[in-house]
Protein backbone atom coordinates (compact mmCIF):
# COMPACT_ATOMS: atom_id res chain seq x y z
CA UNK A 1 0.00 0.00 0.00
CA UNK A 2 1.68 3.80 -0.95
CA UNK A 3 1.50 6.45 0.97
CA UNK A 4 -1.97 7.73 -0.50
CA UNK A 5 -3.61 4.41 0.17
CA UNK A 6 -2.28 4.34 3.85
CA UNK A 7 -3.64 8.12 4.68
CA UNK A 8 -7.12 7.22 2.84
CA UNK A 9 -7.46 3.75 4.74
CA UNK A 10 -6.38 5.85 7.96
CA UNK A 11 -8.98 8.51 7.70
CA UNK A 12 -11.75 5.86 6.44
CA UNK A 13 -11.38 3.88 9.54
CA UNK A 14 -11.29 6.61 12.06
CA UNK A 15 -7.91 6.88 12.98
CA UNK A 16 -7.90 3.42 12.70
CA UNK A 17 -10.76 2.77 15.40
CA UNK A 18 -12.60 1.37 12.84
CA UNK A 19 -10.48 -1.81 13.22
CA UNK A 20 -11.78 -2.67 16.73
CA UNK A 21 -13.08 -5.97 16.04
CA UNK A 22 -16.27 -5.47 18.04
CA UNK A 23 -18.63 -2.56 17.31
CA UNK A 24 -16.81 -0.77 15.41
CA UNK A 25 -19.56 1.27 14.06
CA UNK A 26 -20.29 2.88 17.56
CA UNK A 27 -16.87 3.41 18.56
CA UNK A 28 -16.21 5.51 14.96
CA UNK A 29 -19.35 7.47 16.45
CA UNK A 30 -17.77 7.73 19.55
CA UNK A 31 -14.61 9.46 17.48
CA UNK A 32 -17.06 11.85 15.81
CA UNK A 33 -18.61 12.85 18.90
CA UNK A 34 -15.07 13.50 20.62
CA UNK A 35 -14.23 15.43 17.59
CA UNK A 36 -17.66 17.34 17.90
CA UNK A 37 -16.84 18.07 21.76
CA UNK A 38 -13.44 19.43 20.69
CA UNK A 39 -14.06 21.10 17.60
CA UNK A 40 -17.69 22.11 17.58
CA UNK A 41 -17.34 24.26 14.02
CA UNK A 42 -17.93 20.72 12.84
CA UNK A 43 -21.41 20.64 13.07
CA UNK A 44 -21.52 23.54 10.55
CA UNK A 45 -22.56 22.94 7.21
CA UNK A 46 -19.82 24.26 5.85
CA UNK A 47 -17.90 21.20 7.62
CA UNK A 48 -20.07 18.96 7.40
CA UNK A 49 -20.41 19.46 3.09
CA UNK A 50 -16.77 18.99 2.77
CA UNK A 51 -16.70 15.60 5.40
CA UNK A 52 -19.33 14.22 3.27
CA UNK A 53 -17.62 15.20 -0.32
CA UNK A 54 -14.47 13.86 1.12
CA UNK A 55 -16.19 10.65 2.80
CA UNK A 56 -17.87 10.08 -0.12
CA UNK A 57 -14.73 10.06 -1.89
CA UNK A 58 -12.45 8.12 0.72
CA UNK A 59 -15.15 5.23 1.15
CA UNK A 60 -15.14 4.59 -3.36
CA UNK A 61 -11.78 4.26 -2.76
CA UNK A 62 -11.22 2.58 -0.35
CA UNK A 63 -13.92 -0.13 -1.30
CA UNK A 64 -11.80 0.35 -5.08
CA UNK A 65 -8.92 -0.65 -2.66
CA UNK A 66 -10.13 -3.77 -0.12
CA UNK A 67 -13.09 -4.96 -3.10
CA UNK A 68 -15.13 -4.88 0.33
CA UNK A 69 -19.06 -3.65 0.01
CA UNK A 70 -19.31 -1.62 3.00
CA UNK A 71 -16.55 -2.58 4.59
CA UNK A 72 -17.35 -2.47 8.64
CA UNK A 73 -14.05 -1.03 8.94
CA UNK A 74 -14.71 1.94 7.49
CA UNK A 75 -16.30 4.69 10.35
CA UNK A 76 -16.28 8.08 8.29
CA UNK A 77 -19.57 7.62 7.21
CA UNK A 78 -20.45 7.07 11.46
CA UNK A 79 -18.58 10.57 11.70
CA UNK A 80 -20.43 12.02 9.46
CA UNK A 81 -23.77 11.27 11.08
CA UNK A 82 -22.48 12.65 14.16
CA UNK A 83 -21.59 16.11 12.79
CA UNK A 84 -24.90 16.18 11.21
CA UNK A 85 -26.92 15.02 14.31
CA UNK A 86 -25.71 18.39 15.55
CA UNK A 87 -26.23 20.69 13.20
CA UNK A 88 -29.28 22.07 13.90
CA UNK A 89 -29.16 22.18 18.13
CA UNK A 90 -25.79 23.78 19.87
CA UNK A 91 -25.00 21.14 22.41
CA UNK A 92 -23.89 22.68 25.31
CA UNK A 93 -24.21 19.45 28.08
CA UNK A 94 -23.88 15.87 28.55
CA UNK A 95 -27.54 15.59 27.90
CA UNK A 96 -27.08 16.87 24.43
CA UNK A 97 -24.13 14.61 23.65
CA UNK A 98 -25.51 11.64 25.53
CA UNK A 99 -29.22 12.10 23.57
CA UNK A 100 -27.47 13.22 19.84
CA UNK A 101 -25.44 10.20 20.43
CA UNK A 102 -27.94 7.60 21.36
CA UNK A 103 -30.42 8.78 18.36
CA UNK A 104 -27.92 8.56 16.00
CA UNK A 105 -26.53 4.97 16.53
CA UNK A 106 -30.51 3.76 17.07
CA UNK A 107 -31.33 4.83 13.37
CA UNK A 108 -27.78 3.80 12.03
CA UNK A 109 -28.21 0.28 13.41
CA UNK A 110 -31.98 -0.40 12.87
CA UNK A 111 -32.19 1.67 9.50
CA UNK A 112 -35.63 2.46 9.55
CA UNK A 113 -37.57 3.26 6.43
CA UNK A 114 -35.75 5.16 3.89
CA UNK A 115 -32.51 5.13 5.61
CA UNK A 116 -32.21 1.14 4.99
CA UNK A 117 -33.55 1.81 1.34
CA UNK A 118 -30.45 3.99 0.72
CA UNK A 119 -28.27 2.17 1.50
CA UNK A 120 -28.34 0.26 -1.90
CA UNK A 121 -26.34 2.65 -3.44
CA UNK A 122 -22.95 1.59 -4.76
CA UNK A 123 -19.69 2.51 -3.51
CA UNK A 124 -19.17 5.72 -1.79
CA UNK A 125 -22.28 7.34 -1.97
CA UNK A 126 -24.27 3.99 -0.70
CA UNK A 127 -21.48 3.44 2.49
CA UNK A 128 -22.24 7.80 3.32
CA UNK A 129 -25.83 7.73 2.59
CA UNK A 130 -27.64 5.83 5.00
CA UNK A 131 -25.65 7.59 7.84
CA UNK A 132 -26.07 11.28 6.36
CA UNK A 133 -30.14 10.01 6.33
CA UNK A 134 -29.76 8.65 10.17
CA UNK A 135 -27.96 11.75 10.88
CA UNK A 136 -30.86 14.27 9.38
CA UNK A 137 -33.31 12.34 11.37
CA UNK A 138 -31.80 12.71 14.50
CA UNK A 139 -31.06 16.23 13.57
CA UNK A 140 -34.69 16.92 13.47
CA UNK A 141 -35.44 15.09 16.48
CA UNK A 142 -32.82 17.11 18.15
CA UNK A 143 -34.16 20.27 17.53
CA UNK A 144 -37.55 19.78 18.58
CA UNK A 145 -36.50 17.70 21.41
CA UNK A 146 -33.82 20.85 22.46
Amino acid sequence: MGIIERVNHFLATGFMVGRIKYMPGTFGSLVGLLLLVLFPFLSSWSAILIIVIAGTYICQQEENRTGIKDNQEIVIDEIAGVFITFALVNPNNFIHYLTGFLLFRVFDIFKPGPIDYVQDYEGGPGVMLDDIAAGLISAIIMFFIF
